[in-house]
C-alpha cells in the first residue's frame, strides 16, 4: 500500500473505523516507514494538545451570566414615549391649495370662437411635420380605432372640380 492510504487508514483507526486485518496492515507499514510513522505519533499526540488548550482556556461562570441574561429579561421596560412631528408636507397644504386656487382664479381666459372644442383624449401633440410643397396644406390626427398618427397632405396642382 503507498504512504497516503495508510496514512487515511490511521486518521480512521483513531476513530476505531478499521477491522482487524487493515490495523494489522496499517501497523507493519508503520514499522517499516517513516513518514507513515511520524504522521502516526503527530496523530496520538493530538489529543493531548487539544486537552492543553482547553485547560488554557478560561470560561466566565456560567451562574453569574445566566443571573445577568435572568435579571435583564425579567426587569421591566418602559415603551419610550414618540413625539411626532408634523411631516411638512401637512402644513404646507394649506398655504399650497391657496395659492393654487389664486392661480387658477386669475388666469387669463382664452376665448377664441374660431377654434373647435376638442375633448382632450382626442387631443395629439406634433412637434414638426414636414411638407414638401409649401402651397400643400397638412392635416394631422389619430385614428380611434388603430391609435395611429396620421398626417396628410394635399396635392394643390391637381384640379379640384
Amino acid at each position: 500500500m503507498n504512504c497516503r492510504i495508510i496514512q487515511d487508514n490511521l486518521t480512521h483507526a483513531a476513530d476505531g473505523g478499521l477491522s482487524a486485518s487493515q490495523q494489522a496492515t496499517v501497523a507493519a507499514h508503520v514499522k517499516s516507514c517513516a513518514a507513515c510513522r511520524q504522521f502516526a505519533e503527530k496523530l496520538d499526540a493530538i489529543p493531548e494538545l487539544l486537552q492543553n488548550e482547553a485547560d488554557s482556556v478560561s470560561l466566565p461562570a456560567a451562574d453569574e451570566m445566566w443571573d445577568e441574561i435572568s435579571a435583564k429579561l425579567n426587569t421591566p421596560h418602559e415603551q419610550p414615549t414618540k413625539s411626532r412631528k408634523v411631516a411638512p408636507i401637512i402644513w404646507l397644504t394649506a398655504p399650497l391649495a391657496a395659492a393654487a386656487a389664486l392661480f387658477f382664479t386669475f388666469l387669463p381666459q382664452q376665448k377664441n370662437a374660431a377654434a373647435p372644442l376638442i375633448a382632450a383624449s382626442d387631443m395629439v401633440q406634433v412637434d414638426y411635420v414636414e411638407i414638401e410643397d409649401p402651397d400643400s396644406t397638412a392635416m394631422v390626427y389619430v385614428d380611434k380605432q388603430s391609435g395611429w398618427l396620421v398626417v396628410w397632405a394635399d396635392d394643390p396642382s391637381v384640379n379640384r372640380g
